[in-house]
């Protein structure tokens, strides 16, 4: 599934995607993740737990621990912050 960054809390570690259906989700980053607004992500986002994701434009891939998803972006929000 595909979906984009959204918002990221550097602080705590958390970013906020949009998938494909337009629904919301957050998950955390677990190591020094290179994540920024606006990036493309593929991945099984409609998962909880760990989870590898993929950057589109670089490839790389992402270690993430999926908090949550299918919520509003105001509920993310309030979650990451």
């Amino acid at each position: 599934m595909r979906g984009k960054i959204i918002e990221v809390n550097y602080t705590r570690g958390l970013a906020i995607f949009e998938d494909e259906s337009g629904d919301y989700g957050y998950f955390e980053m677990l190591g020094e993740d290179d994540i920024e607004k606006d990036d493309v992500i593929l991945g099984n986002l409609h998962s909880l737990g760990s989870e590898i994701i993929t950057k589109v434009e670089t490839n790389e891939k992402y270690d993430v621990f999926i908090e949550d998803w299918g919520m509003s972006l105001k509920i993310a929000l309030e979650s990451i912050y």
